[in-house]
């Protein structure tokens, strides 16, 4: 239920009917929620966490594991995240001044640039066209809130974007299972089998990285022929 209020903070849309004011708040605030790292912006609980000198990160754990004082601090942030312009710019001075500045023009360009985008009405004039067989622009078909270009409406959607796979989400929570197995096999035979441990951390940490442009990854990963060519000195 979390996950879906979040993805569709506004319930099922109405074909032609543009957002009201708290519905395009809604929608900005759960866009202002994500780290998008391709991007290079943070998420605003991010933002506001590290005014208070915490990682969000340990924030959201903390509170997943019933630690009271990140609970309680998780709501208020959740709760300053809702108002953000009123918390930031008017209300909490010092607080502001403590905040990245940098971060926060990133974000709020960002946001800016989606609130253009909600407020756009194109469903209906593209609707008459669809039905008169005339060329609708194509766009992506996920949801608004992981992926604001979707927007604006009105577009002949495709579910799958091959380019945009895999996301950073995806990577990060790979990277976690994959250091969670090595580990496990590590306590299980006091030895990781790969062919080479610096081969391993280098590919993990250092060498394989994707190349990020606009949000997709268009051309693979950095580093390939580099773990190829160590792969390949290290069998010979």
């Amino acid at each position: 239920m979390e996950i879906e209020s979040r993805l569709l903070p506004c319930g099922l849309h109405v074909i032609g009917e543009p957002p009201s004011a708290m519905e395009a708040v809604a929608t900005l605030v759960n866009s202002a929620a994500l780290t998008r790292p391709e991007d290079g912006i943070s998420s605003l609980p991010a933002i506001l966490a590290e005014t208070l000198g915490r990682d969000i990160e340990d924030v959201y754990m903390g509170s997943d594991k019933g630690i009271l004082r990140d609970v309680e601090l998780l709501r208020q942030i959740t709760e300053a995240s809702r108002e953000p312009l009123l918390h930031l710019w008017s209300e909490a001075r010092t607080r502001r001044d403590r905040a990245d500045r940098e971060k926060l023009r990133v974000l709020f360009k960002f946001l800016g640039e989606c609130l253009k985008r909600v407020g756009a009405d194109n469903e209906l004039r593209s609707l008459k066209q669809a039905l008169e067989g005339k060329y609708i622009k194509p766009g992506p078909g996920r949801d608004s809130i992981r992926n604001p270009k979707v927007l604006s409406t009105g577009k002949n959607i495709h579910a799958l974007d091959p380019q945009a796979i895999p996301t950073t989400a995806a990577l990060q929570s790979a990277k976690v299972v994959v250091d969670r197995l090595l580990e496990r096999q590590r306590l299980k035979t006091e030895e990781v089998r790969t062919l080479s441990e610096t081969v391993r951390l280098d590919a993990r940490t250092k060498l394989l990285n994707p190349k990020w442009y606009e949000g997709i990854l268009p051309s693979g990963y950095e580093g390939v022929r580099e773990i190829e060519k160590r792969l390949t000195n290290t069998v010979g």
